[in-house]
């Protein structure tokens, strides 16, 4: 049974001419996705932020919290303190294990009513 749907969004989309689309374009895939699985706005959708030293995440974070708010059922993690691997993009093994533990205290919560310690 699936019990959420987790996103992790690149930086593709971060130039201002794109991050001005991402919320009508990423609502639209969540609602297909959704559909096509065959569950409901009762499934939780949870994003990761792009981390806070990627250049353009001024751009696309913004973007990303405001898909949360139109987006039923949606939450996001944040990625503050996750350690990247020096290129200020991706995480190195530290850095995606803590938003993962951030990914699951969400799941855990709005899924099961488990709150994080």
């Amino acid at each position: 049974t699936l019990k959420g749907i987790l996103w992790h969004h690149g930086g593709a989309d971060s130039y201002e001419s794109a991050a001005a689309l991402y919320v009508g374009r990423l609502s639209s895939v969540v609602s297909g996705l959704r559909e096509d699985l065959g569950v409901g706005d009762e499934v939780p959708f949870v994003l990761g932020l792009v981390s806070p030293v990627f250049p353009r995440a001024s751009i696309i974070n913004p973007q990303l919290i405001r898909a949360t708010e139109e987006i039923p059922n949606a939450y996001y993690a944040s990625s503050e303190g996750c350690e990247t691997q020096g290129d200020d993009t991706h995480f190195t093994r530290s850095g995606y294990i803590t938003i993962g533990k951030r990914y699951s205290d969400i799941i855990l919560d709005k899924v099961y009513g488990i709150k994080a310690d």
